[in-house]
C-alpha cells in the first residue's frame, strides 16, 4: 500500500473510532439513566406514566435530579459532532428516531417538561421542540 493510501486508510479508521466513541458516550448516558430505573423502579412512573410530582413527594429530589440527567442526555445529542455521525444529520434516520423518543419522554413526564422550562437558561438546546402543549405541562404541582 502506498503512503497516500495508508494515510487515507488510517484517517478512515480514525473517523470510525471517533464515531464509535461518540456513540459509546451517548448510549452510556442512556444506560446510566436506565440503571437508575432498575435500582429505583418507583421513579419510573414520573417519566413514563405521566405521574406528576407533588411538592411534598418523597421522591421529589430524585425525580428532579433525574430530569436534569435526561435534559443533559438530550442536549448531548445536539452537539455538532453528533450531527456528523452516520444517520444523525438533521433529517437522518437515527436522528428522527431519537427525536421521537425525546418527544415521547416529554409527553409522558410532566416533571421533565417543568424542569426543562425552569432550567432552559442552563442549556443551549431549545426543549420546547419536544414539549407537548402548555396545558399538559402545568398539571403538576
Amino acid at each position: 500500500m502506498c503512503a497516500l493510501g495508508l494515510t487515507w486508510h488510517q484517517a478512515r479508521l480514525s473517523r470510525h473510532a471517533v464515531s464509535a466513541q461518540a456513540w459509546q458516550g451517548l448510549t452510556g448516558q442512556g444506560t446510566e439513566i436506565s440503571k437508575i430505573f432498575i435500582e429505583h423502579p418507583d421513579l419510573r412512573p414520573y417519566f413514563y406514566d405521566e405521574k406528576p410530582i407533588a411538592t411534598d413527594d418523597v421522591n421529589r429530589n430524585a425525580v428532579l435530579q433525574l430530569s436534569e440527567m435526561y435534559l443533559d442526555f438530550i442536549e448531548s445529542f445536539q452537539d455538532d459532532y453528533v450531527y456528523k455521525l452516520p444517520g444523525m444529520a438533521e433529517d437522518g434516520k437515527y436522528r428522527l428516531q431519537w427525536d421521537l423518543y425525546f418527544r415521547d419522554m416529554f409527553a409522558t413526564s410532566p416533571t421533565l417538561c417543568k424542569v426543562a422550562k425552569e432550567k432552559q437558561k442552563w442549556y443551549s438546546t431549545k426543549f420546547d421542540k419536544y414539549a407537548p402543549s402548555e396545558s399538559k405541562t402545568t398539571r403538576n404541582d
